[in-house]
């Protein structure tokens, strides 16, 4: 369910002003792209993007579906931290919440519009939260 929404109509709209800075950038040799980064993003986003746009193409539809892919594993990562936190019933309602969510369905498949929250940068913290849910329990 989650893929159908965020995949309908995906290469619909032209690319957003971010998107087309991620395309700069995934197709800007490695070194360059790394010396010209504003020192408040980290490269990882997109040193994982060149690969993906010299295999896939520089399509908006080929540059979207990294964020579709890594927007519809956030369901079962969701499930699986609501079930940890709250059990089974909380965790399947979470995943479901996750699915079908306005905002995720939306800006999910976005090329760089999530990429904060789908690959966190040095200075990201998940919080107390999610390193709870996802330790292996005794």
């Amino acid at each position: 369910m989650a893929l159908a929404l965020r995949a309908h109509r995906l290469a619909a709209q032209s690319l957003w002003s971010d998107e087309d800075i991620t395309l700069d950038r995934a197709l800007t040799p490695l070194w360059d792209m790394l010396r010209g980064l504003p020192v408040e993003q980290g490269p990882l986003y997109y040193a994982l993007m060149r690969p993906w746009t010299l295999l896939a193409g520089s399509s908006d539809l080929a540059l979207r579906w990294p964020s579709l892919l890594a927007s519809v594993v956030a369901v079962p990562v969701a499930m699986a931290m609501g079930g940890r936190l709250a059990g089974r019933r909380a965790g399947r309602l979470l995943g479901l919440i996750t699915a079908v969510n306005p905002f995720l369905v939306y800006y999910g498949p976005g090329g760089a519009r999530l990429r904060p929250a789908l690959v966190p940068g040095p200075g990201d913290s998940p919080g107390p939260a999610p390193r709870r849910a996802l330790r292996p329990t005794p």
